[in-house]
């Protein structure tokens, strides 16, 4: 799991698109950040992740929702920048809630294969 830290992790071919990012906070504690769209607005939300990599989907919550086609462009540009922005939002909420946590500006990015 720690190897998959700070990465986005996109499986956006299929429906519903999904993105993924792990990361620890300051006490310690195993979190992903989980994008997903199906039909509609995309959502977002924060799980933590017990010492065994499962979510607690008891404890997952949406902590954003937008109106974001990340299947649906004309070109592929336009829809990596779609992603890319989708990514940058990601990465200032996370921010925002763990001040302490540091976050790359530039995280590596990777197909779930």
């Amino acid at each position: 799991m720690k190897n998959l830290e700070h990465i986005f992790i996109e499986s956006i071919i299929y429906c519903p698109s999904q993105i993924y990012y792990y990361f620890t906070d300051e006490e310690d504690q195993r979190w992903v950040l989980y994008v997903r769209q199906r039909s509609g607005p995309l959502t977002c939300n924060l799980i933590r992740v017990d010492d065994k990599g499962e979510w607690n989907l008891e404890w997952g919550r949406v902590v954003f929702s937008r109106e974001y086609d990340i299947n649906g462009k004309q070109s592929q540009d336009e829809e990596e920048s779609e992603i890319m922005a989708v990514e940058e939002e990601m990465l200032c909420f996370l921010r925002q809630r763990f001040p302490k946590v540091i976050f790359p500006d530039h995280p590596e990015r990777k197909n779930e294969e």
